[in-house]
């Protein structure tokens, strides 16, 4: 369908209500039903294009640093402050300490300053290095690649005993023959 074209005066007019409505503060749906009112006849995504085109703007980008400028691993933490960030890990933990579930922890954090979900706090908190293992499960250092640990020390202690066999065996041997 081809795309439809306005006479040069009704969209200047369609384009200046929606501009005045945009410039007295008005939400893009009240912009939209101005510019209806001056003989636009398309949509409200279509005139947000138009008005950001008339703009010289794209639609959706806000000015500043340009988009990926900046890893966010670089940036840091710009959300909170570290006093701020020390109080809500505190709080959390106080709360997961006394017992409380993490949608608990959460609102204790939230009286804190902090404005994330719970999955953000977990991972805020890990992040922090404030959470312990879990009861029975060894320590990262105990670990070793692969997951082999217990069945690699298995392995050795059956090598040092038949190590050990065969050498007490050549001992045996030895002392037969000089004795």
């Amino acid at each position: 369908m081809p795309r439809k074209g306005y006479d040069k005066a009704i969209k200047s007019a369609f384009l200046q209500a929606a501009t005045a409505a945009r410039a007295a503060g008005q939400p893009w749906v009240d912009a939209f039903k101005a510019a209806e009112g001056a003989g636009y006849t398309g949509t409200l995504g279509g005139i947000k294009r138009m008005f950001h085109e008339m703009k010289g703007k794209k639609p959706g980008r806000k000015p500043g640093r340009p988009k990926g400028s900046v890893s966010a691993k670089k940036r840091g933490n710009r959300l909170y402050g570290e006093a701020t960030k020390a109080a809500i890990v505190n709080a959390a933990l106080e709360a997961r300490k006394a017992g409380k579930k993490w949608r608990e922890a959460l609102e204790a954090a939230k009286a804190a300053g902090y404005r994330g979900n719970i999955s953000s706090l977990i991972g805020l908190i890990s992040y922090a290095g404030k959470t312990a293992r879990k009861p029975g499960r060894p320590a990262k250092k105990a670990q070793l690649s692969g997951g082999l640990g217990p069945v690699q020390e298995v392995i050795e202690r059956l090598v040092k005993e038949q190590v050990r066999a065969a050498l007490d065996q050549a001992i045996e041997e030895l002392e037969k023959v000089r004795g």
